[in-house]
């Protein structure tokens, strides 16, 4: 009878294992809700939580039946029976808690497939022009654009302070952080080392997005990577810059653009300054104009954006950011301001 009683309370901390474990794959993939149901055993943490449920249930009436048969004292019938009340409250409280706590409804920041589907299939989504980039980018630059129709609340630029007034305020770092920091950097500078001009990056699946901006550079963007966790070796974006004329382009660093509830985690330690940019409008994949409040403004694909968020890194060997790694701005790309209008420079005044 102690077999079944352990069978059971192993069944109970088996499900709660299963359920963190769901609990932790929902906080990392925020699609994850509108892409599977309750009972979906794709994913691993379910089966893990369906044989706790088995486990506690098998256990506990077991244990019941047990007691039952042995026509046990009353007073060992009271306690056995107390005991598989308690181990059922408490296989049936955490599968209550999961039902309740584990988003497997809709998202509210992103509509379900079938939603999208029958967005990107209607007569407005496909008159859209993406003829200039490859059909894999188009279809991802699509998907994202169609992925979530509300309006955008709030139009202001979320980020860290004005981003040209100087570098960023650091925190200080554990030796761990600093440690993890380093072997990041590491693997996203070797990654640049491949990308370094405008034909290695389009050979990689990387199109011109965006005019170039003062201290930042233009944005070249692979819409397939947009949607992905942040990796450090798979930026979304590459920063290049023209440093004359009559010179192709070079690249200057790297912006990570990724999908999140919330400001993502990155890399680690606090330093890495993550800034959004909202109702985006793309035409034939080039940003035409931002800070438009719906859909209804916009000829091309629309990207509500306030779940998407951008990090710039200056990650580059031999053009090193002075103001920081992270700073949203590099003082090297700022052109010289005399003869030009404010427009074109740095300035805070002006920009």
């Amino acid at each position: 009878m102690r077999w079944f009683i352990t069978v059971g309370v192993f069944g109970v901390l088996l499900l709660a294992t299963g359920l963190t474990w769901d609990l932790v794959a929902h906080a990392r993939d925020s699609h994850l809700a509108a892409e599977e149901g309750v009972l979906s055993l794709d994913n691993p943490s379910h089966v893990v939580i369906a044989l706790g449920i088995l486990a506690a249930v098998t256990g506990f009436l077991s244990t019941a039946w047990e007691v039952l048969k042995k026509q046990a004292s009353r007073t060992e019938a009271r306690l056995t029976g107390l005991t598989v009340l308690v181990g059922l409250a408490l296989a049936a409280g955490v599968g209550g808690v999961l039902a309740v706590t584990v988003p497997h409804e809709k998202d509210d920041a992103v509509d379900a497939p079938a939603v999208i589907e029958e967005q990107m299939s209607s007569a407005a989504a496909l008159a859209v022009d993406r003829s200039r980039l490859p059909t894999d980018e188009a279809m991802a630059l699509a998907t994202l654009a169609w992925s979530r129709s509300g309006d955008v609340g709030h139009l202001e630029h979320h980020g860290h302070g004005d981003p040209y007034d100087g570098p960023p305020p650091e925190a200080p770092l554990s030796a761990q952080e600093s440690a993890d920091l380093a072997a990041q950097l590491e693997a996203a500078a070797a990654v640049a080392d491949d990308l370094r001009d405008t034909e290695a990056a389009a050979a990689a699946g990387y199109v011109q997005s965006a005019t170039e901006v003062p201290g930042v550079g233009s944005h070249w963007t692979r819409w397939s990577l947009v949607d992905y966790e942040f990796d450090p070796a798979r930026p979304s974006q590459l920063l290049f810059h023209e440093t004359k004329r009559d010179e192709p382009a070079q690249l200057a660093g790297f912006s990570y653009w990724v999908r999140s509830t919330t400001e993502p985690e990155g890399f680690a330690g606090r330093n890495d300054h993550w800034h959004q940019h909202v109702g985006l409008c793309f035409e034939n994949g080039w940003l035409r104009r931002e800070n438009l409040p719906s859909r209804a403004n916009c000829a091309g694909d629309w990207i509500n954006g306030s779940d998407l968020w951008m990090l710039h890194a200056w990650v580059v060997a031999g053009a090193e950011n002075e103001w920081g790694v992270f700073a949203e701005v590099n003082p090297a790309l700022c052109p010289d301001p005399r003869g030009i209008p404010d427009l074109l420079t740095c300035d805070p005044g002006g920009v």
